[in-house]
């Protein structure tokens, strides 16, 4: 409780445009970091997937 109150304290010391940029940075940071996570899990999800497709073939060995 009292981390919250400091930091409340601290935002309404900042002036109207290093708060309005605060808000933008935070928005964008909630926005992309799930977004990238998620990303990440569908390529490798994929790669997963051409892997085991992928994986049945035998190839021939050079001599």
């Amino acid at each position: 409780m009292r981390y919250l109150r400091s930091g409340l304290r601290t935002f309404s010391a900042l002036p109207w445009p290093a708060l309005l940029l605060a808000a933008i940075l935070t928005a964008c940071a909630i926005t992309v970091i799930p977004l990238a996570l998620m990303l990440f899990a569908i390529f490798l999800a994929i790669k997963y997937a051409v892997l085991a497709i992928n994986s049945d073939k035998t190839t021939p060995l050079e001599d």
